[in-house]
């Protein structure tokens, strides 16, 4: 025998010693402490328990967070505050006129004294509750049901309405069809066919059976709500699939509280946002279910489940339901690639490799297009997917939308500390796909980052982004904190750490909780009233001209026609009933208004951009006989003529409060110049030299005009962006009731 083998024989030896030494030390030290780890583990029942708890709290907090909008808090604070100077002003008279001798010091605590006994008295209590009753209906229909917060949403609650009282969305029937004759007057169009006042619709049928009481505005108004009811349960199940029950616990707090995913989803705002979160979650949900079941005939079944899913989403946003399907190839392009490029790993294979660098090269091609078109401003696409679109060589009516505008992402997400946690958990998902691909923590992965991204280039995305952000972070600091927690109580520790981080999020959330909480609904009495008295004295026929953002509001409660409304809006309509607001020539505005009520805003377009306002000016604000004339000697179509002098139907211009407000936005669009907006467009991707000649070549220009005029463009088109500022805050003053 070798010397060798006694070696390696010896070796083997010791090594069978030391693990037979090991094994005895760790069975003396789990002997000698067996009730010690015993009383440490929590039972399973009591996992369950806990885990309960902290959703019902978290699924209560999000209901309540969400309703803050019915309290009408700030009305309770106003009222205090009006009530508490009043009894304070009475007070000091009081005591000035009886201890006018008295040290400023006794008078101060005297004053005080007095304050506080009639404020704790009965009687002030009363009187204060009922003056908050009494500001409270100012919001509030006659059944004490409070007002939609936002002027938009009066929309879906009308054909809600239509559907209670008629069967189908519109207010009557076209060739067997819904028809909407109170937008795009007078010729009207067909309904609209979406799946949400539907469902409004239905819900309020279901809740009348229970309780004759129910209102359609108070389902309306809280039908958001019980969509977040039904999409808690998927934040849950989220966070519990990319990380473990802690992490969807914490998913489903962050989901329930923080303000970001709360906005899509509040009391007295039923808008399709909240679908728009409903409907990804449930999608994706029947996606993980095709993943996770083995059965082929189940799969099938998830998959058909996934289809209605998407094609309900569809009925809901148009478009926009495009966005999932994106994210979703965009998943699959990249699982694939990923799969790909491990088989390259082990097998090497050439074909394998050529295949992995073409689907890597689509994917970030799709990714990289996005990111063009968001970084350059170029919207159109997204605009046509989110029911919107471009306004061509006409002012952008789109640039008034705050919701289109850029957004702090950063205090949206609530802070630094939070940002750093998101990228944390970007960087931690990244990291682990290299090791082994988890196909939920992928796709969550994409989406996320996806809508972070588009979210920085317009606030609307946000309501879409911070659903999906809140599982995310909440997954993620599931998986941090299950990976740091002591070994001592460690089954507790999860449960503490809950509690903790939910205060700390209320802590950084709190001031947009706040925020929130003192908020008015746009809509109130004064409007109801005039708009009642506008359709219990007015033709059926009757038209309402008005800025467009009461439009829905008027068709609501007057159930008469309006020109614009918040979805019929383009720049041109702004541009003509904008002019109709500012002409200083009656005239003027009299033509303007017959032309928008006659529904002539297409010939006026074409006589304006063919020939220039002041022939259209001109035409409009002669008889017809001579209107005719005119547009015979510029070559103008008669028809186009007839149609601007049509025998309007019987009018209403509504002026409000508010409008002082937007005046610099009236002013933008009345003092648009197509001309130089035409020409602008024709030269603004020319460079300085080519730009010149052409407005020369075109325009037959001398070349000190054409440098005259193009400097001119653009200059205009400098100081003619929309200017980003509030009447409130400008240096405007007003004199004999004039703002100068």
């Amino acid at each position: 025998m070798d010397v060798e083998d006694l070696d390696i024989g010896t070796t083997l030896k010791k090594q069978a010693e030391l693990k037979k030494e090991a094994e005895e030390k760790a069975k003396k030290t789990k002997e000698e402490r067996p009730k010690q780890e015993k009383c440490r583990a929590l039972p399973r029942k009591a996992h369950l328990t806990i885990t309960i708890i902290i959703l019902l709290i978290a699924f209560s907090a999000g209901i309540y967070l969400r309703t803050q909008t019915y309290r009408l808090k700030f009305i309770d604070q106003f009222t205090f505050n009006n009530y508490y100077l009043n009894v304070r002003n009475d007070i000091v008279k009081q005591v000035e006129q009886q201890y006018p001798m008295l040290p400023d010091t006794e008078k101060a605590k005297l004053i005080k004294k007095n304050i506080d006994a009639i404020l704790n008295s009965e009687q002030s209590k009363k009187t204060l509750e009922r003056l908050k009753e009494e500001n409270k209906k100012i919001y509030k229909d006659d059944s004490g049901s409070v007002y939609l917060y936002l002027f938009d949403t009066y929309y879906y609650y009308r054909l809600a309405g239509n559907i209670v009282e008629n069967g189908h969305p519109g207010e009557t029937l076209k060739e067997g069809k819904p028809f909407d004759t109170l937008r795009t007057p007078p010729a009207g169009r067909y309904a609209e066919s979406n799946l949400f006042p539907w469902m409004m619709a239905y819900a309020f049928k279901i809740a009348s059976f229970f309780s004759k009481k129910v209102t359609l505005l108070g389902v309306a108004f809280f039908f958001p709500v019980l969509i977040f009811i039904l999409t808690f349960p998927f934040a849950y199940y989220f966070g519990r699939k990319l990380s473990n029950n802690f992490g969807g616990l914490l998913a489903a707090v962050f989901f329930a509280i923080h303000p970001i995913a709360i906005r899509g989803q509040i009391a007295g705002i039923p808008d399709t946002d909240s679908l728009n979160i409903f409907f990804p979650f449930l999608i994706i949900f029947f996606l993980f279910r095709i993943f996770d079941d083995k059965k082929v005939y189940m799969k099938a079944a998830w998959l058909i489940a996934m289809l209605l899913s998407i094609f309900l989403f569809k009925q809901t946003w148009g478009g926009g339901y495009y966005y999932i399907v994106f994210i979703i190839v965009t998943f699959l392009a990249t699982y694939i690639t990923l799969m790909l490029f491990r088989k390259v790993q082990k097998a090497k294979k050439k074909k394998a490799l050529w295949l992995s660098g073409l689907i890597v090269f689509v994917t970030v091609f799709l990714l990289g297009a996005l990111m063009f078109l968001l970084k350059h401003k170029r919207t159109s696409v997204l605009r046509k997917y989110i029911g919107m679109s471009e306004s061509g060589t006409w002012p952008d009516p789109f640039q008034i939308l705050s919701e289109l505008q850029s957004t702090n992402l950063v205090q949206q997400i609530g802070g630094y500390l939070i940002l750093l946690i998101f990228l944390g958990g970007i960087l931690y998902f990244a990291y682990g796909l290299l090791k082994k691909t988890r196909r939920e923590r992928l796709f969550f992965l994409i989406w996320v980052v996806a809508l972070a991204v588009v979210s920085l280039f317009a606030a609307r995305f946000t309501r879409l982004f911070g659903p999906v952000f809140t599982v995310f972070i909440g997954s993620f600091l599931g998986i941090v904190v299950s990976r740091i927690r002591d070994y001592g109580y460690k089954s507790l520790v999860k449960y503490i750490s809950v509690v903790i981080i939910g205060i700390l999020m209320l802590a950084i959330v709190n001031a947009d909780l706040e925020k929130m909480s003192y908020t008015l609904p746009e809509m109130d009495d004064a409007v109801a009233n005039v708009l009642s008295e506008i359709r219990h004295n007015s033709s059926e026929d009757a038209i309402i001209a008005g800025w467009p953002d009461y439009g829905y509001v008027y068709q609501a409660y007057a159930k008469r026609a309006t020109i614009l409304d918040g979805g019929s809006w383009d720049g041109f309509s702004n541009y003509l009933i904008s002019k109709m607001f500012l002409s200083e020539d009656e005239n003027v505005s009299l033509g303007l208004l017959r032309t928008l009520v006659c529904g002539a805003r297409t010939p006026a377009k074409k006589i304006i951009e063919k020939t220039s306002w002041d022939l259209f000016k001109k035409i409009i604000t002669s008889n017809k006989s001579e209107a005719l004339r005119i547009a015979k000697e510029n070559k103008i179509q008669q028809r186009y003529v007839n149609k601007i002098f049509c025998e309007p139907q019987e009018s209403y211009v509504i002026i409000y409060e508010e409008m002082l407000q937007k005046m610099h936005h009236i002013e933008y669009f009345a003092e648009w110049d197509p001309i130089v907006n035409k020409a602008y467009a024709e030269v603004s991707r020319l460079s300085e030299e080519k730009g010149i000649a052409y407005l020369s070549r075109n325009y037959n220009l001398s070349e000190t005009e054409a440098i005259d005029e193009y400097l001119k463009i653009k200059e205009r088109m400098i100081l003619g962006k929309l200017p980003r500022f509030d009447i409130r805050d400008s240096n405007c003053n007003e004199e004999k009731g004039v703002i100068k």
